[in-house]
């Protein structure tokens, strides 16, 4: 069995057991969720819920690149949405809110909403677009023209990066 096999297989042996401790935490079942390893670009992963059918999509690429940090955190990081989300079917709660942060304490986790991988080996630049970098973190958007003239516009700079602290992109 290859290496990227082995490090899919740790992948979903780790969703079982972020789902396993959260069993036994909150002593309630919850469903296995399906790994898929196809997301793309810098997103590291995502979690989908619909009913009974829960879905965690992996970005093969970051899992190559940072085996442990995604193996250790992002994995159980989407485990937790899918927590969340069945321990509080009917309310309309935020992505990363309280609930979700309590869920990540948990699972033994402290909740952070962002990784920090290097994803210029896998992030793919739009047609029409130019990379821009955070003066705050330092962090590389790929950004069209008319979505930079939106922001200018608007003022609204900062919304574009996670740190929020940025009130300025400069082009690289």
């Amino acid at each position: 069995m290859g290496q990227n096999m082995e490090l899919e297989l740790l992948a979903i042996a780790k969703a079982h057991e972020t789902i396993h401790v959260a069993e036994a935490a909150y002593k309630k079942f919850f469903e296995q969720p399906k790994l898929r390893f196809d997301l793309k670009g810098s997103t590291a992963g995502k979690a989908w819920y619909r009913d009974r059918d829960w879905l965690i999509q992996i970005n093969r690429d970051l899992l190559y690149l940072y085996p442990e940090q995604m193996i250790e955190r992002t994995v159980p990081h989407e485990v937790a949405h899918l927590v969340t989300s069945a321990m509080h079917p009917v309310d309309r709660i935020k992505p990363h809110g309280t609930e979700w942060r309590s869920v990540m304490r948990t699972i033994g986790l402290e909740p952070e909403r962002c990784h920090t991988y290097d994803v210029s080996a896998v992030r793919r630049q739009r047609a029409g677009s130019k990379w821009y970098k955070c003066i705050q973190c330092g962090r590389k958007y790929s950004l069209g023209k008319k979505r930079v003239l939106n922001m200018l516009e608007s003022g609204n700079m900062s919304s574009w990066c996670a740190c929020s602290h940025a009130p300025n992109l400069v082009s690289e």
